[in-house]
Parts: structure tokens; C-alpha cells; sequence
């Protein structure tokens, strides 16, 4: 995807048994002196301490909160790193055997041709999305304000302290996720196995090209003809940029058979 904010097959288990005590203090001694109880699993060993402490209101800072937790939450730390580690290779093993082709619903964008269409030197095809065809596999990004990570840290202290039942793995929304500035290219992604050899965009689906500003003319006649023999009913179109702002207009240049 050459997004540097989408973790891949090689990004790597970062989470240390420091940060996840320190968080696990933070969390636990905010339940303890915050105004409000926790309201987490009550059978949980650390909920219950947490509910006494609170009832016996036996610390006054988070400085004792830590020392008392110094022989008590070493092993659930350990025990939650363990699990952590075991979902970084389950991430690992997945993406792995996957492939990811974007798609967009807008293609008017300059900031997407100039991105995504080879500098407007490029093309943009525009298919049918039949029921049967290969894009009714294809799924919505999700568009958030931060990015995607294979380790929530917050998920495992709170499953840790008996907040949660258990820690979600979801990997294949960790590859929907995209960043909530580019929300107007209406990005959907096709997750294919990395062992399926061929991905059919038949051209029968294909109901128009539109050509970059920066191809010439010569190449769009070549490949308006190269068209023509593939499918006739395909419609091409040429942008070119406006003389009073910085957007594209595509002018169709050929006679489709198309509408």
C-alpha cells in the first residue's frame, strides 16, 4: 500500500513489560482514587482489590498505588505480553498471505491524480460493479483520526484489570483503516489471498478510461484505439485543466457505442 502508517508483515512488536506496568498503574490507580467505581467484571481478582481499596480508601496518590501493585501485577503483565506477542504473529501470519488493491469512488480529485494517477500521467477506469463480479468482495475503508495498530495497549490493561472479558483481534479492519483526511476519494479495498494467482476485471465491466492531463495526445489516440478492439462500448475521456482554479475537466474523445 506504501502507506507508512499501515502496519505490514514487518512491523514489530514494540510493547515492553515497563509500558504495560506503567500504563496498568495508571489505569488501576485512577480507578482507585477517580470519583467514579470501575465497572468491570466484579469476579475479577484485581476488580475486587480495586473495589476495597476504594471502600477503605487505603491509598492517597498514584506513587502508592504502584508500590502496593509491585508484587501483585508483574505476572498479569507478563501474562498479558505473552498474549499480546501471540496476536502480533497471528498478525503477521495474516497479512502475510493477503493482497490489497484499492478503489475509489471519486476519481475528479486532482490531489488523487496526482497521488494515484502517475502524476496525471495515467488513467482511470471506471467499472460495472455487477453482483457477480469481483467487486462485490470488495469492502468500505474506515476513515478515523488515528491510525491503525496491530497492539491496542489500553485493550490489554483494561482486559488485564478485569475491565473487559477479552481482547479483540480484528486484522482485516486494522487493513480497512485509512486516514480520516482523505475521506472525500471514498476509498474501498478488495483483500485478496496472496494465493489466488489471477484477479479478473473482465472488460465487459469496464464502462470508462479517463486519461491524465499529461498524456499526450498521441498516446491517448493509441490507446482509445486499443479500446475500441477491446470493448467498443467503452467511453474515453481527456482532462485538462481549468484556467481559472486548480481542478480537472474530461472531455469524452471518442464515438462509443456506450452512453
Amino acid at each position: 500500500m506504501n502507506d507508512a502508517f499501515l502496519p505490514d508483515r514487518n512491523s514489530p512488536f514494540e510493547l515492553t513489560s515497563k509500558e504495560l506496568f506503567d500504563v496498568g498503574v495508571k489505569f488501576i490507580s485512577h480507578a482507585i482514587l477517580g470519583k467514579s467505581a470501575p465497572r468491570g467484571q466484579p469476579n475479577h481478582s484485581l476488580q475486587k482489590a480495586i473495589m476495597r481499596w476504594r471502600m477503605e480508601n487505603r491509598f492517597n496518590d498514584e506513587s502508592e498505588v504502584r508500590e502496593a501493585l509491585q508484587g501483585l501485577l508483574p505476572a498479569m503483565v507478563e501474562q498479558s505480553l505473552s498474549e499480546a506477542k501471540t496476536c502480533h504473529a497471528n498478525w503477521i501470519e495474516y497479512v502475510s498471505g493477503k493482497r490489497i488493491v484499492p478503489l475509489f469512488e471519486k476519481f475528479q480529485s486532482l490531489a488523487m491524480w496526482e497521488e494515484r494517477g502517475f502524476s496525471l500521467k495515467g488513467a482511470a477506469i471506471k467499472f460495472k460493479c455487477d453482483e457477480d463480479s469481483v467487486f462485490n468482495q470488495c469492502t468500505e475503508v474506515n476513515y478515523t483520526k488515528s491510525p491503525a495498530s496491530i497492539i491496542n495497549v489500553q485493550s490489554y490493561v483494561e482486559h488485564m484489570t478485569g475491565l473487559i472479558p477479552e481482547v479483540e483481534f480484528n486484522p482485516q479492519n486494522i487493513l480497512l483503516t485509512q486516514n480520516y483526511e482523505r475521506r472525500q476519494y471514498k476509498e474501498w479495498r478488495l483483500l485478496s489471498d496472496s494465493t489466488e494467482q489471477w484477479l479478473e476485471f473482465p472488460f465487459k465491466l469496464i464502462q470508462s478510461v479517463y486519461l491524465g492531463a499529461l498524456v499526450s495526445e498521441s498516446n491517448a489516440e493509441k490507446l482509445t484505439n486499443h479500446l475500441a478492439k477491446l470493448n467498443p462500448k467503452i467511453n474515453v475521456y481527456h482532462s485538462h485543466c481549468k484556467t481559472s482554479e486548480f481542478e480537472l475537466e474530461f472531455d469524452k474523445i471518442n464515438e462509443s457505442e456506450g452512453e
